[in-house]
């Protein structure tokens, strides 16, 4: 297996203002290895544009936690604008309360993106202004506009790579969920956990985690574990590492699992969150 170095970065997302007289080739410049956000955070890795900036064909929203995009290239032919990148996840380094967009860092995942923006041919102007739609240009940007409520639920689904110093959330019986607050105590998640008639989530889609550089040379292995609310879409949020290994594993399999995929568990015929464990094997051979 090929080694991906994947090390934390800081989440600097310096795209400068885009001015309306920009050309197709001034914007695909100011794009070229920059970190943005899709504002509507779809899922799927790839996505199209039309004119108006609304996508063509499927596009799901999905966590705010894996809404940023790594462009590698960008292609332009006439008004349309090629890109293509890699998903990265953001991670609340500091585990602050609440969290503050200044802690947020991000890991590149093994995820390709490409996205497709078609601009109006006849008004290739209007570029600059389309991107802005589409991409925010930083977190306070992301999340411009909403409540604290909102801003608060966005926070929430983040992975935090420290390990948490607060106890899980404690059990609850299933006709009562546990509610866990998000950070700032607003827009609480109700939790159910897996049992008495809840079932549980099933994994539809995963991703091996890659062995950093530093694990690798060291030969650092095992099994570290992860803690995630499984929510009622399939998607894992609030992603914490309670067993920890080190060297560069952490954020790889943090990257890993915020890829995967589920059939959300159901209770009483309707999808249910759940705090679930995953185990991520490193093995040394």
């Amino acid at each position: 297996m090929i080694a991906v170095r994947c090390t934390l970065a800081v989440l600097i997302l310096c795209l400068p203002l885009l001015s309306a007289a920009q050309s197709a080739k001034d914007v695909a410049h100011d794009l070229k290895g920059k970190t943005v956000l899709l504002r509507e955070k779809y899922v799927e890795n790839h996505l199209t544009f039309d004119s108006k900036g609304n996508p063509t064909g499927t596009a799901t929203p999905g966590p705010f936690s894996i809404s940023a995009v790594k462009i590698e290239k960008v292609h332009v032919t006439g008004a349309t604008i090629q890109i293509d990148g890699r998903r990265a996840l953001l991670i609340d380094t500091a585990l602050s309360d609440p969290p503050q967009p200044a802690d947020i860092r991000f890991v590149p995942t093994g995820s390709r993106v490409d996205i497709v923006i078609n601009g109006d041919a006849a008004h290739p102007e209007e570029l600059a202004a389309l991107v802005t739609k589409i991409f925010a240009t930083s977190i306070d940007d992301a999340l411009a506009g909403k409540t604290s409520e909102q801003r608060a639920a966005e926070i929430f689904t983040l992975a935090a790579l420290p390990r948490s110093t607060k106890s899980p959330p404690p059990a609850s019986a299933p006709d009562r969920p546990n509610g866990i607050p998000t950070p700032s105590g607003e827009g609480a998640i109700p939790t159910y956990k897996p049992g008495g008639g809840v079932s549980a989530p099933r994994v539809i889609y995963s991703v091996d985690p890659d062995f950093s550089d530093e694990a690798r040379r060291k030969k650092v292995g095992g099994i570290c574990v992860v803690r995630v609310i499984v929510d009622t879409n399939g998607f894992p949020v609030h992603i914490r590492m309670v067993r920890s290994l080190g060297s560069g594993l952490d954020e790889n399999a943090l990257a890993a699992v915020s890829q995967y995929r589920f059939a959300p568990a159901i209770y009483h015929d309707r999808p249910v969150a759940v705090v679930v464990s995953i185990e991520v094997n490193y093995r040394i051979y």
